[in-house]
């Protein structure tokens, strides 16, 4: 190599083409397939090569390019068992992605465990509310924090 200061630059990119990618599908429902009639779109991408790429998003056409993040709502029992028959999703392009959610709720109700606090003390502020949640069935977690900085 000509110029070793641009090795890990180099490093990086000669090992990423060296290794086998996983692209995923995207998927595109209307949401009146789940019984929302507001006129929105769910944009899903999947990848059954890694489990872990799983996004989703609710647009609607007023929403900015702001889109809703949806992916925590499959890790719901609850809003899994509401969506799991919808008809549209039993075509066979979505087995693999079906199969996998399935598996996922196999173990369990699977829900949002959350723990509010109040962090107004903790940083001088007038209103702070922070909201953790951790799923059951697994190690993923959230938080959400509300404040008020005047």
């Amino acid at each position: 190599m000509d110029h070793p200061e641009h090795w890990d630059f180099y490093s990086y990119w000669d090992e990423y083409h060296g290794q086998e990618h996983c692209e995923g599908d995207w998927y595109d429902f209307d949401c009146s397939a789940f019984g929302d009639d507001s006129g929105c779109r769910i944009e899903v991408h999947w990848a059954d090569c890694d489990a872990g790429m799983f996004e989703c998003s609710v647009r609607r056409e007023d929403d900015n390019g702001n889109a809703e993040d949806c992916s925590r709502n499959f890790k719901d029992t609850e809003f899994w068992n509401g969506i799991r028959d919808v008809q549209e999703l039993q075509d066979s392009q979505y087995e693999s992605f079906m199969n996998y959610w399935r598996t996922f709720h196999e173990n369990g109700p699977c829900s949002w465990d959350c723990e509010e606090t109040d962090c107004a003390d903790a940083f001088g502020l007038d209103f702070c509310n922070e909201r953790s949640c951790f799923n059951t069935c697994d190690d993923d977690w959230h938080c959400r924090v509300e404040y008020v900085w005047e």
